[in-house]
């Protein structure tokens, strides 16, 4: 796999404010599993943006060239695809595009709740726990499973 899949997802507490983030990163070399909570955020879908800035930080922080980003809520990949402005998550969807420009390739793509499941996991356990954690899986450790 030339290109690295990354796909992510929230969960949202409304009572608190609070987002569990989670992210995977697949390389052809490696798998990373990424976690985050963050405070004061005022919607769900506040929290999906965070999350994929989360991820697209991270991958530049990889060295990632190439990139699919894959993300079960259509409304942040549909202002992240097209001119739209949408109030509520405008700076954030500026991060996102600005960092972009650090990939070489790059694309956004809506996919199905049960095809996120494990981004899904991970950011109702970060939510859950309220911890941030990064787990790496190297070639060798994916096929000796």
């Amino acid at each position: 796999m030339n290109t690295a899949l990354v796909r992510s997802d929230s969960a949202w507490n409304a009572s608190t404010r609070r987002a569990g983030l989670g992210w995977t990163t697949r390389t052809r070399n490696q798998r990373t599993s990424s976690t985050d909570t963050v405070d004061h955020v005022s919607s769900p879908l506040l929290a999906e943006s965070l999350a994929l800035r989360a991820a697209l930080t991270e991958c530049r922080e990889m060295h990632v060239r190439d990139l699919r980003c894959e993300a079960y809520s259509s409304q942040l990949i549909r202002a992240v695809t097209s001119n739209s402005k949408s109030k509520e998550i405008y700076g954030i969807v500026a991060d996102i595009k600005s960092l972009a420009l650090s990939f070489v390739v790059i694309s956004f793509c809506w996919i199905p709740r049960q095809m996120n499941s494990e981004a899904d996991l991970l950011a109702k356990q970060s939510l859950s726990a309220n911890q941030v954690n990064r787990v790496i899986t190297t070639a060798n450790q994916l096929y000796d499973d």
